[in-house]
Formats: structure tokens, sequence, C-alpha cells
């Protein structure tokens, strides 16, 4: 199963239910389905085919998830570039995203007006999301053949650059099976579906924004674009929140903290916290009457490989879990082998999430990931 094939499966399934929200512009599934497929055809008669890394360089707003959706149905891999990141770490992610492979295609960059500037990207196709969308607004509405795009399970869906904490950040190749199988989780634990809106909270260049896109718009969800002041303050976060009426949000720890007390969300039904430690205290104000998931992986495992349902009501932070579905976890010592019971070890998570690799880094990609 390929993620976008969910995707145009929930279309035909509720064609005209809500989509997008965002910036004053609406998309039912229907039309979220036609724009992507136009797009994608575009990109497809331009060379895009399984394995093609394409740059997406545009703010949070509905023709950013189009021309996501756009590549992934061409058969691409996208390559999220956050256009408020340094230019320093835009221009290093690019430049390494954008390096020749074997059997590559030219590498190709989609952005918007306002923020083709912030990626320097010499030798690369763009593409305007916003000023050129006359290019391909004669396309068919209709998907490309399956067989034609030739994408598989094992194919790249995306390339998203670690933060450097440890070294030069690294892109990490992710394949649709990994993501398919979060999605379902996610969907399963936190309970989305049709009724649902899902704020989508985080920068397009962190893995949690896979979560929020592909859980809601897998499901019949609503998702919901926030803009980027919005997490400027926890105010204006509790704000958004209650007037949207989300009811599912994906969110680092220390920023649910910032929404201030006192704040009515009655339609907040779902919570996943990960990225950093989740406190007793956080825990205990949020997870009653809720579900409340901390999850826990690194990129190479695909957004999360362990999640732990928590009712708030240990004097303990809540644990990071067991293994989700088709994902195994080992506690291994220096030797290689399981420790015992109660002792320390290094996490070691196998199963259908872990990355294919590290793009051009064939070197650590043998060392970190292990047969």
């Amino acid at each position: 199963m390929l993620i976008h094939s969910l995707v145009e499966a929930q279309a035909r399934r509720t064609p005209d239910a809500p989509a997008l929200a965002g910036g004053g512009e609406r998309l039912t599934y229907a039309e979220l389905d036609a724009r992507a497929n136009r797009l994608a055809r575009a990109r497809r008669r331009r060379g895009v085919r399984p394995e093609a890394l394409v740059g997406v360089a545009a703010e949070r707003c509905v023709e950013t998830v189009v021309a996501l959706l756009a590549v992934l149905k061409a058969g691409g891999a996208y390559v999220p570039l956050d256009p408020g990141y340094p230019a320093e770490r835009l221009a290093y992610m690019w430049g390494d995203a954008s390096r020749p492979r074997p059997g590559g295609a030219a590498p190709v960059l989609l952005a918007q007006e306002r923020t083709a500037a912030a990626v320097a990207a010499p030798g690369a196709e763009l593409l305007r999301l916003d000023a050129d969308a006359a290019l391909w607004a004669d396309e068919s509405p209709e998907p490309l053949p399956a067989a034609e795009v030739g994408a598989q399970p094992e194919s790249l869906a995306y390339v998203i650059y670690t933060s450097g904490s440890t070294g030069r950040p690294k892109g990490v190749l992710i394949a649709h099976r990994g993501v398919v199988n979060v999605v379902r989780e996610a969907a399963r634990l936190l309970a989305v579906g049709p009724e649902s809106r899902v704020l989508q909270l985080a920068s397009l260049s962190f893995d949690a924004s896979v979560l929020e896109i592909f859980t809601a718009l897998a499901t019949g969800a609503c998702l919901v674009l926030t803009p980027r002041e919005t997490l400027l303050s926890g105010e204006a976060l509790g704000r958004e929140l209650a007037a949207e009426r989300i009811t599912t949000i994906a969110i680092p720890p220390s920023l649910l903290d910032k929404v201030p007390e006192g704040v009515e969300l009655p339609a907040l039904r779902s919570i996943v916290v990960g990225g950093e430690t989740c406190s007793a205290a956080t825990a205990a104000r949020w997870a009653r009457g809720r579900r409340f998931v901390n999850a826990y992986a690194p990129t190479e495992a695909t957004i999360f490989a362990t999640a732990g349902a928590c009712a708030g009501l240990d004097p303990d932070p809540p644990s990071i879990g067991e293994p989700i579905a088709e994902t195994a976890v080992e506690l291994l010592g220096p030797d290689g082998e399981p420790v015992a019971p109660g002792e320390p070890g290094e996490i070691c998570l196998g199963g259908v999430g872990v990355a294919r690799g590290y793009l051009h880094r064939p070197d650590l990609t043998a060392e970190r990931i292990i047969p």
C-alpha cells in the first residue's frame, strides 16, 4: 500500500467532505484529489519518477498539502524545506538533496512566489505553486494509473533531515510502507475519523507533520492548517484550538504546557505528545477524559515506533509504551545481546518503519541500519 492511495480511497468514499481548511480556503476531498492529480500529471511529464526527489519549500497552506500529495502521486519523494529555517541550513539541505544520484532525474523545487528566494536552487527546475498554477490547470483531474507510476511500498515517500545536533544534518530515506503503518496505528490509537478535526501544527521539515497530514487525510478527517503566528504563544494556540473545534493534536509537551489554564476545549479528544520528555504534571493536566498518548522514535524509525496510553493518574512521567504494529524493540548491551530485565540498554528498533538509510551516506547507513 502507498500512502497517497489511502487518500485517494478516502476521496472516493467521501468526495464532498471537508479535507483541508486554512488561510480562508477550504477544499473537499474531491477538490483536493483533483488538484493534486493535475499537478502530479504535470510533474510526471517533466520527469518525476520513483526515487526522484522533489524539494517543497512552502508555508503552511492548502497549496502546500496539494504539492506533497502530487509529488507522491507522480511517484516521487518529497524533501520538505521549511522557509522559516535559517538560510544556511536550507542551503545545506537542498544542496545535499539535489546532488546527482545514479539514475536520478534533474532536481525539481516546488515553492511559492514568496518562498522561492529562501532556497538557493542553482540548476533546479523551479515551479511556483501559486504564480505558475495555470501551467497544470488543463491537466486531467483523474489519478495516474498505478502501473504507470510504478511506485511500490518500498519506494521512497520523503527525505527528512535530522537536526544535526550530533554533527551535520543527515537526510533520512523513508519508504511508503513505514508511513502507511504509522498512519494506521495513529488513527487507531487516537480514534481519528470523518468527524475529526486535526491541527497541522508541526514544521514541514519535522516528521510530525507527516503524521498530522496523512493521518487526517487517510481517515476522512478535516486537516486544519494553522498560521505560523499560532506557535508564538500558548494563548494564541489555545484560541486556535477552541475556535477551530480541534479534536486531535500532535504536539511537544513543552508547547502544550504553554496553553493557559482555564481554556475551555470541549472538542479536544485526542493528544499525542513526543519529541521530548513528557512530565507527570503535563499528563495529569491533559489526559483526564481524553486519549493521551506518549510516543517515541527517532526520525530513522518513521515518526514513532512505540506508544503508551496514559490516564494522567500516575505520579511518574508517562512511559514511552510498547511497540506499535509491525515494529520490534530490543534493549541491547554493548555486545549486541539483550540485557537482563531492569538493566539499562540501548534501544534498537526493527520493522517496516526502519529507514532505508541516509542519503549519500552509505558508510553511515551500513553502520546504523543493521541487517
